[in-house]
């Protein structure tokens, strides 16, 4: 018998990911698009830390959405201690990439970490993944994995139009070697979320 969960995202790359890190045809992934017709803003990020985003994303959704299925939510940090305060986003990205780049979209995010990856290879970044989950009660787990940059100049961003934007030039440790998060498959996530995510996977699982 399989079970519901809701990812309270639209960013399929995202719902990919976590569904490779789950490794179970016993979870089925519902996500915001499966909701749009109740046509919700998105919360303000108001929280100090990506793991207090994480909790008002998924306490506002639990209670506009008006569902007893699980609810999972997840927010991001990218921080790059050996470069500059300014190419230092941290969990405001958006801030960043409209500094650097006028405006903040899809295309914009890809040229800022092509040109990041090109200008600065090997340098380390640490991304912040923080999630909370709510089922019987209300579970948070938040990890930081260790990455460094790796410049990929045949990546265009026709590319990445319906994925990751980063993942092309990002890569982090897995069985001892760096490799690209753009080229992970399924096993690489399962191996990634026994490192990094085990206990929101084990929750997640207990739904």
């Amino acid at each position: 018998m399989s079970k519901s969960l809701i990812f309270a995202t639209t960013n399929l790359p995202k719902v990919k990911r976590l569904s490779a890190m789950i490794d179970s045809p016993k979870i089925k992934i519902l996500t915001l698009g499966d909701f749009a017709n109740i046509n919700l803003k998105e919360p303000e990020e108001t929280g100090e830390t990506e793991l207090e985003n994480a909790i008002i994303k998924l306490e506002y959704y639990k209670k506009h959405l008006k569902t007893q299925l699980p609810i999972i939510a997840q927010d991001d940090g990218i921080y790059t201690p050996e470069l500059p305060d300014d190419y230092n986003p941290g969990k405001n990205i958006k801030a960043i990439i409209s500094r650097h780049l006028g405006k903040y979209n899809h295309k914009n995010t890809f040229l800022f970490w092509k040109d990041i990856a090109s200008s600065y290879p090997d340098y380390s970044c640490i991304i912040v993944n923080a999630f909370a989950l709510h089922s019987v009660q209300t579970v948070v787990h938040q990890c930081k994995i260790e990455c460094k940059f790796v410049p990929n100049h045949v990546v265009l961003y026709q590319d990445c139009i319906n994925g990751d934007v980063l993942s092309p030039f990002l890569a982090t440790k897995i069985d001892g070697e760096y490799k690209v998060f753009k080229d992970f498959n399924d096993n690489d996530y399962v191996k990634l979320s026994k490192m990094y995510h085990q206990p929101i996977i084990e929750s997640i699982k207990a739904i």
